[in-house]
């Protein structure tokens, strides 16, 4: 999200909370309210935000795979079926080593690429450079 976005959803907020805080007032004081208020908001828009950008994103995990149609993100996220080949797929991924299964895991809750970054403590460059490995990582997976 670049700053402007950020400013925008943030005015936004504020002045949604403007309107709104009348009915909080007793509750919370207005910078407790303003701060809850701005921070969902732009929890929001980022949500959306990498929702809009995944299709399209190389390390994408709803990216195809080779010459296959399937993508890493159904078989981590299937919910129905056979559940051998997922039982595969975290015993692949568990012995691709402790960080990247990590990170496997915080994207199978969902998490974002930058609250996965900061609860592993990761610099960009590091974390993309695993994220594109376990792209190929499970490009090898498939072909198995």
């Amino acid at each position: 999200m670049d700053q402007e976005e950020c400013r925008g959803e943030a005015w936004l907020a504020y002045w949604d909370a403007k309107i709104t805080y009348h009915r909080y007032e007793g509750c919370c004081e207005w910078n407790s309210y303003l701060y809850y208020r701005v921070q969902e908001a732009i929890d929001e828009y980022r949500r959306v935000h990498n929702r809009n950008i995944s299709l399209e994103s190389p390390l994408s995990l709803d990216q195809p795979l080779g010459d296959s149609n399937e993508t890493p993100g159904t078989l981590f996220f299937h919910h129905q079926g056979d559940f051998t080949r997922g039982v595969d797929l975290w015993d692949y991924a568990w012995r691709l080593g402790e960080c990247k299964y990590a990170i496997l895991r915080q994207m199978a809750n969902k998490e974002s690429d930058v609250e996965i970054m900061s609860n592993m403590s990761m610099q960009p460059e590091e974390y993309y450079s695993l994220k594109y490995q376990l792209r190929a990582d499970f490009e090898r997976f498939l072909r198995i």
